[in-house]
């Protein structure tokens, strides 16, 4: 009887020991680049073109994303337990020095002409109004190398009418009011 009670125990204890659950990932924007985008190939590239067309630009967001915390654990499952940002994003503004179109003079809000892209076509996300998207390591084609989102891909849906050149400022709110804004290089699309 002794003998099973120890046994028990040992197992109880062995359970305990071996559970010793998930690691999680905390991190936040540590801040806010803009850069232009070629999508003609299979997947968007940063470009230092001084001239893109139009029907294959995009922007690309350097979040400067930064480490905060690692909880230490035995398994990593981004199911369970998600890259968790501190600070996340609240909303989103992008717009142009130049006239889009008849609806969308210089400065006006473009966030309908861009999708979020985060790594495949699938999980492409359409921005409206200044709601911003939820950035998604899991779907882009570096993870699990990149275990939290570092930069956010922004498609262009349809030309500007006004081709030429332009600049896009892109502003982010993060949740504590916290403002990040950023400009892009002057770029003609045709």
């Amino acid at each position: 009887m002794k003998l099973k009670q120890i046994t028990f125990l040992f197992c109880v204890s062995l359970m305990f020991v071996s559970c010793e659950g998930d690691i999680y990932i905390d991190y936040k924007f540590g801040g806010l680049d803009v850069y232009h985008l070629d999508n003609t190939g299979n997947v968007p590239q940063k470009s230092t073109a001084d001239s893109l067309p139009g029907m294959s630009y995009g922007l690309r967001l350097d979040l400067h994303s930064v480490e905060t915390s690692r909880g230490r654990g035995r398994y990593v499952d981004y199911n369970d337990a998600p890259p968790r940002n501190e600070n996340s994003m609240r909303a989103i503004y992008i717009t142009s020095d130049q006239p889009f179109d008849a609806s969308h003079p210089a400065g006006s809000l473009l966030n309908d002409k861009f999708y979020y892209f985060p790594g495949n076509y699938s999980n492409s996300v359409a921005l409206l109004d200044s709601t911003p998207f939820v950035l998604n390591v899991q779907s882009m084609r570096e993870f699990p190398e990149m275990e939290f989102a570092e930069y956010a891909d922004l498609l262009l849906i349809n030309p500007p009418n006004n081709l030429g050149e332009r600049r896009f400022t892109v502003r982010i709110v993060l949740q504590d009011s916290t403002e990040m804004i950023a400009n892009t290089s002057l770029i003609h699309l045709y």
